[in-house]
């Protein structure tokens, strides 16, 4: 075989990246050994491998930095303070917090120092390096509570405009009744706004109008009212339908033979007029004769007038 055999350990961490999802204690591994498995997981998932193996988060301040670049800030840096501290206080809340380690809770500081000295380290200008995971906690705040406050904003607006639809009431419009005095009426129209009195004039024009415009269902026929009712109808198909409603003629009865005569009257008629319709040949002229020429003895065209030919000898 020309490749070379793998070793164990590079075995182990090849199905462990197979099967990254179903890990679920890595207790007693060395950080330097599941590196590349770690960086395949989520953020959820390598918190709860954190708490079988607290002392990785010593560690694995790149992995939280990708974590970082990948989730919320693309073109996220690394940050520095000058407040130690902070910094210890953090990694030493963080490990008491995990559950099943109980024995890191009473570690103390100078402990602490030992496990935070080759990750906490100052730079050129004497400041300190901010651990990813906790720049990624804080960030993660930040965005919830900028939900939260969208969230608030929308409810509020939500609930603002209902309270002013509700505010918003139709009421039913009132007629006054047509039994009272003109007084009255009048007192009741001045109790109410100006829009409301436009609203009613206005209803009662269309009511009145269209109470004019009656459709008889009976005789399907509409009473027309523009143009005194003339509008789409002639003059003459109204006067004949009077005049055709109330008296119908009686179909006259003609003999056969005076049917058969005028229809061939009818008949020379129509050639005659076709005739003279057509326009007329003109008459073909007989073609000129020719008369013999003296000279070649061929016969020749006779025109209109004489034509004599002269011979000069020489």
């Amino acid at each position: 075989m020309s490749g070379r055999l793998l070793t164990l350990e590079e075995i182990c961490v090849i199905t462990l990246l197979r099967h990254h999802t179903l890990i679920e204690d890595i207790s007693y591994i060395p950080y330097r050994l599941i590196k590349s498995v770690l960086s395949k997981l989520k953020v959820d998932q390598l918190t709860k491998l954190e708490q079988t193996n607290p002392l990785i988060i010593f560690e694995d301040d790149e992995i939280w930095c990708d974590l970082i670049r990948r989730d919320v800030d693309p073109t996220f840096s690394y940050q520095y303070t000058n407040k130690k501290n902070e910094i210890l206080q953090y990694f030493k809340r963080v490990i008491t917090n995990y559950t099943g380690t109980s024995t890191y809770k009473n570690i103390d500081t100078e402990t602490l120092k030992n496990f935070v000295r080759p990750i906490v380290t100052k730079n050129d200008r004497g400041l300190y390096r901010v651990p990813c995971r906790l720049v990624y906690e804080k960030m993660r705040e930040e965005i919830l509570e900028k939900d939260k406050r969208i969230a608030a904003k929308v409810r509020e607006t939500t609930k603002r405009i209902q309270q002013e639809k509700n505010k918003i009431q139709i009421t039913a419009m009132v007629e006054p009744v047509s039994g009272v005095s003109s007084r009255l009426r009048n007192k009741f129209l001045e109790s109410k706004s100006k829009v409301f009195v436009d609203s009613l004039r206005e209803s009662q024009k269309r009511r009145q109008h269209f109470k004019k415009n009656i459709v008889n269902i009976e005789k399907r026929v509409v009473e027309r009212l523009a143009f005194g009712g003339q509008a789409g109808v002639s003059p003459s198909s109204t006067r004949c339908n009077d005049v055709t409603d109330n008296v119908r003629p009686q179909p006259v009865s003609i003999p056969q033979k005076e049917n058969q005569s005028a229809s061939a009257e009818a008949d020379k008629k129509t050639t005659m007029i076709a005739q003279h319709s057509l326009p007329q040949k003109r008459p073909i002229e007989d073609p000129p004769k020719r008369k013999k020429s003296r000279l070649f003895g061929t016969s020749s065209v006779s025109s209109s007038g004489s034509c004599n030919i002269y011979i000069h000898q020489r």
